[in-house]
C-alpha cells in the first residue's frame, strides 16, 4: 500500500463517481483523504439513473472522466456489459466470500442496502407494524405509503423469489393502494421522518436506520426476508488515475474503509462488518439478491413502471 501510495500521490486525485448518499459517504471519504495526504477525492455522487446517464453520454462524447465507480449491482452490471469498467481484483479481496466478489475481477461488493419497509413511529401504532410483506396490501396503507419510483431491482428480486405470478400480484394491490411516488432514497427516507407519510415500502434500510439514531421516529420493520441489494465497487476501464484508483478500492474493501462505512450508518459488505452493523435487522432471514438476478432489472424496468403506473 505504501509503493501504491506514492504512485497515487504523482497523481495526485482520482473521480469516484457514486451512488453513496453525501451525507453518510462525506466523512468517509475525509478519512481516506486524511490517511493519504496529496490524493484527492473528486467526489461525483448521483442517483443510480443519473450516474448512468452521466457515464453513457461521457462514453459517447469519447471522455470519460470516472476512475472509480461505486453503485447498485442492476446498475453495475449494466456498466460492465458496456465495457466501462476494468478487470482488476484487489488483493484485498481475498477477505471477502465468492459470493461477495466478480469471479472475473470486475468488482468486488463494498456495502449492501438491506430492503425492507420502514415506518413513521409517530404515524404507526406498534400493534399496526407490518408482519408480512403481504401485510402492506391491506386497505388500511391505502394512500398511507410511499414507493421509491426507481427501486426496480426490489420487483426483479421478488419475482426471483416469489415467482412471476405472485410477485405481480403483489406489486399489483400496492399500486391498488394509491402509494406516493417518490424519487431517490435518501430523500424518501427523510420525508418519512418529516412525517409526509407513515411508511415507505422499499427504500434501503441504511438512512431510516440512521436517522433513528440521531432520534428521528423511523423504525425499519424487517420482515421475511429482508432482501439484500449488493453495491459493487470497480476501476474504469480508461482511469487516467489507475494508482490513486487502485489504492482508494484496496482502502474501501480493507479494515479501515469497512469500519468507516458502519460509523457513518453504511452497511459494509464485508460478513464480520456486515454482522456488527446489521444488529438494527434482528434475527430475520436476509436474502443476497444475486447479480445475475439483478442483471435481468433493466429488461423489468418498463413493466415496472406500468404496474405501479409511474409516468
Amino acid at each position: 500500500m505504501n509503493a501504491l501510495y506514492q504512485a497515487a500521490r504523482q497523481e495526485g486525485e482520482f473521480n469516484f463517481y457514486t451512488t453513496l448518499n453525501t451525507n453518510n459517504g462525506q466523512p468517509v471519504i475525509e478519512k481516506f483523504m486524511a490517511k493519504y495526504p496529496g490524493v484527492k477525492v473528486n467526489y461525483n455522487r448521483q442517483t443510480s439513473e443519473k450516474l448512468e446517464e452521466i457515464m453513457n453520454q461521457e462514453s459517447k462524447a469519447g471522455k470519460p472522466l470516472w476512475d472509480v465507480v461505486e453503485c447498485n449491482e442492476d446498475v453495475y452490471v449494466r456498466l460492465v456489459t458496456n465495457g466501462f469498467l476494468a478487470t482488476y481484483t484487489p488483493g484485498v479481496a481475498s477477505k471477502y466470500p465468492n459470493n461477495l466478489k466478480d469471479p472475473n475481477g470486475t468488482w468486488v461488493t463494498d456495502r449492501v442496502n438491506p430492503q425492507t419497509p420502514s415506518v413513521n413511529t409517530n404515524l404507526v401504532k406498534p400493534e399496526d407494524y407490518p408482519k408480512t410483506w403481504d401485510d402492506l396490501t391491506k386497505p388500511m396503507w391505502k394512500g398511507k405509503m410511499a414507493i421509491e419510483q426507481g427501486n426496480v431491482l426490489l420487483f426483479t428480486a421478488t419475482k426471483a423469489e416469489w415467482g412471476n405470478d405472485k410477485a405481480l400480484a403483489f406489486w399489483k394491490a400496492i399500486a391498488a393502494n394509491q402509494p406516493s411516488i417518490r424519487s431517490g432514497n435518501t430523500e424518501t427516507a427523510q420525508l418519512l421522518a418529516a412525517g409526509e407519510f407513515p411508511l415507505a415500502a422499499n427504500i434501503y434500510t441504511g438512512e431510516p436506520n440512521r436517522l433513528s439514531t440521531q432520534g428521528a421516529p423511523t423504525k425499519v420493520i424487517a420482515l421475511d426476508p429482508v432482501f439484500l441489494q449488493l453495491q459493487l465497487i470497480g476501476m474504469g476501464a480508461k482511469t487516467q488515475h489507475p494508482n490513486a484508483a487502485k489504492l482508494f478500492i484496496n482502502w474501501f474493501l480493507d479494515d479501515e474503509g469497512q469500519q468507516a462505512l458502519n460509523d457513518n450508518g453504511i452497511l459494509a459488505a464485508r460478513p464480520d462488518a456486515f454482522q456488527q452493523g446489521a444488529a438494527y435487522l434482528g434475527t430475520a432471514r436476509i436474502l443476497p439478491i444475486k447479480p445475475e438476478v439483478a442483471a435481468r432489472s433493466g429488461a423489468d424496468i418498463d413493466e415496472w413502471r406500468l404496474t405501479m403506473g409511474i409516468q
